[in-house]
């Protein structure tokens, strides 16, 4: 009978001590998780963060791009009326240029003839 109460108080005991063990491993376990939860939910946060930058970024250098190709387009608008500025002033010059020498032909030719009177004037 003392023997029969030992084993029965051996098994309550480990029952007992099975039954903290339980408890300190689901403890442990919930702790566990709770702590795995955490660290993906700021895993989580991190990368829309991330994805928040890139998108930031990505647009950023859309617009970049669009600013780039609006500059170059108004360069080239620019040096085209420039262009034709140019070519506009150097048809003008030229027309002038032309026209001086054609008077500066006159002019000689006109000399000449008086010249050439005056020599046959004075021949006479």
């Amino acid at each position: 009978e003392t023997r029969a109460a030992s084993a029965a108080s051996d098994c309550a005991r480990l029952q007992s001590e099975l039954r903290e063990e339980r408890a300190r491993a689901g403890a442990t376990a919930e702790g566990e998780r709770q702590r795995m939860e955490a660290e993906r939910r700021s895993f989580e946060r991190q990368m829309q963060s991330l994805q928040i930058r890139a998108r930031q970024d990505e647009q950023k250098a859309v617009e970049l791009l669009h600013a780039q190709e609006a500059l170059r387009q108004r360069w080239q608008a620019e040096i085209g009326l420039e262009k034709d500025a140019l070519e506009a002033q150097i048809e003008r010059l030229s027309k002038e240029n032309r026209g001086l020498r054609e008077k500066s032909r006159n002019v000689l030719k006109v000399l000449a003839l008086k010249r050439s009177a005056s020599g046959a004037l004075a021949g006479d």
